[in-house]
């Protein structure tokens, strides 16, 4: 997995986070 792969996902968790309205980041 390459870095640009995890920060892809990171990025998508991070997203979700915030349109359920929980704090993550």
């Amino acid at each position: 997995m390459s870095s640009n792969e995890i920060r892809r996902e990171d990025v998508e968790q991070h997203r979700q986070g915030q349109a359920m309205g929980g704090g993550i980041g």
